[in-house]
């Protein structure tokens, strides 16, 4: 990792202060980034998984970070160009048409805060058929799915319905549920390519 202790800008974690360290560290930890991993972030948005991927994949890891809007890709380019990493690609793609990743080529993937959109959500299938499809075998893909409320009785609510869907999802494209760990509003849920 690499510091600039004249250069106050956000930690390797995220925000001035690290706030989002725990978070980033769960999420990274499940999908096992480390040193020379290849790390696919989809709809990275302004990049604090994909930088803090960059710092524990080192130099021999790639990382590639994807989202449809171009003014967080460019705010992550002149972080990655601030911070000096040179293992990270910075793409401008829908995953909901493609994502621009050779096939068998990540260790890991992730979706954190994306699938809950319209459009991602309508392609939920074709979006997790496109992350089997860039994983190794053994890979694992962690996606995040928002809590909206707790429902001790009556219909299944629609987090049940949404992790089933998301479940179902991974299911038909062969990758296994392998753990779920709650976070703050949200659940980080990891599968792997078998």
């Amino acid at each position: 990792m690499q510091d600039n202790a004249a250069n106050p800008a956000p930690g390797p974690w995220g925000g001035p202060n690290g706030e989002d360290r725990a978070e980033i560290e769960t999420a990274l930890a499940l999908l096992a980034v480390g040193p020379g991993s290849v790390f696919v972030d989809a709809g990275c948005g302004g990049g604090r998984f994909a930088l803090a991927a960059c710092a524990l994949a080192g130099p021999s890891g790639r990382i590639a970070a994807l989202d449809s809007d171009g003014k967080y890709l460019g705010a992550l380019r002149r972080e990655a160009e601030a911070r000096r990493f040179r293992n990270v690609v910075i793409l401008r793609a829908d995953m909901t048409r493609g994502v621009p990743v050779a096939a068998n080529a990540a260790d890991a993937c992730l979706a954190a805060g994306v699938l809950h959109m319209p459009m991602v959500w309508r392609a939920l299938p074709d979006v997790f058929r496109e992350f089997a499809r860039i994983l190794r075998p053994g890979g694992r893909l962690v996606v995040s799915l928002r809590l909206l409320r707790d429902a001790p009785a009556g219909p299944p609510s629609p987090d049940v319905r949404a992790r089933r869907r998301l479940e179902d999802a991974a299911a038909a494209c062969g990758l296994a549920r392998l753990a779920e760990r709650p976070f703050g509003f949200q659940r980080f849920l990891a599968f792997q390519k078998s």
